[in-house]
C-alpha cells in the first residue's frame, strides 16, 4: 500500500499525532541523487538560491528533517499533480538529470504551509524527493507577495532570475 493510500485510510486526528506528513513515525526520505538547480527562461523556472541566505538555511535544516524522519506534519501539505503538468515537469526533469524516467502517478508535491513558494516533487512508491521548488514556479500560482489574483509566472520568474546559488549546496 502506498504512503498516500496509507494516509488517508487514517482519520485526521490520527494523522495529526503521529511525526510526520504521511501519518507513520518513521518514515524518511531520499533525494535523488544529481539534484542540482535549473533556470529554464522559456518555463520561467528558477530554483537557484540568491546565496546562502536565511532561506537555503531553512532548506538544508528541512533536508535534514526529512532524511531522518522528522517533519513537523502540521507545516505540510501534500497536493496531487494535475495532467496540465506532466510535459512541463519531464522538461524539468530532464534538464535537471539528463534523462525522462519518471513514474507519473506516483508523483505529488509538498507544500511548506508558512511559505507556499517552498514545494517538493517526490515519488510517493519510493519516498524520493526529486525535484525542490523554491519560488513556486513549478505549478505557477498568484503571487500573493504581490496581492496577485491570478497567476503571472513571468513577474515572479523575473525577480529570482539572476539567482545563481546552486541547490546541490544544500546537500553538502
Amino acid at each position: 500500500m502506498n504512503i498516500l493510500k496509507n494516509r488517508s485510510a487514517n482519520n485526521k486526528k490520527n494523522i495529526y499525532q503521529k511525526s510526520n506528513i504521511f501519518g507513520s513515525s518513521n518514515i524518511s526520505f531520499t533525494f535523488q541523487k544529481g539534484m542540482k538547480s535549473i533556470d529554464r527562461e522559456d518555463l520561467y523556472f528558477n530554483n537557484y538560491f540568491k546565496n546562502r541566505n536565511n532561506y537555503f538555511r531553512f532548506v538544508k535544516k528541512e533536508y535534514y528533517n526529512f532524511i531522518n524522519g522528522k517533519i513537523n506534519i502540521n507545516d505540510y501539505t501534500i497536493r496531487g499533480l494535475g495532467n496540465n503538468v506532466k510535459k512541463r515537469i519531464e522538461e524539468l526533469y530532464k534538464e535537471t538529470y539528463g534523462f525522462i524516467k519518471l513514474p507519473l502517478p506516483y508523483l505529488h508535491r509538498i507544500s511548506y504551509n508558512n511559505n507556499k513558494a517552498f514545494q517538493l516533487l517526490y515519488v510517493d512508491k519510493t519516498n524520493e524527493i526529486i525535484l525542490i521548488d523554491l519560488y513556486h514556479l513549478l505549478i505557477p500560482a498568484a503571487y500573493q507577495e504581490h496581492n496577485e489574483t491570478i497567476k503571472n509566472p513571468k513577474l515572479h520568474y523575473e525577480e529570482v532570475k539572476n539567482n545563481r546559488f546552486d541547490i546541490s549546496n544544500v546537500f553538502e
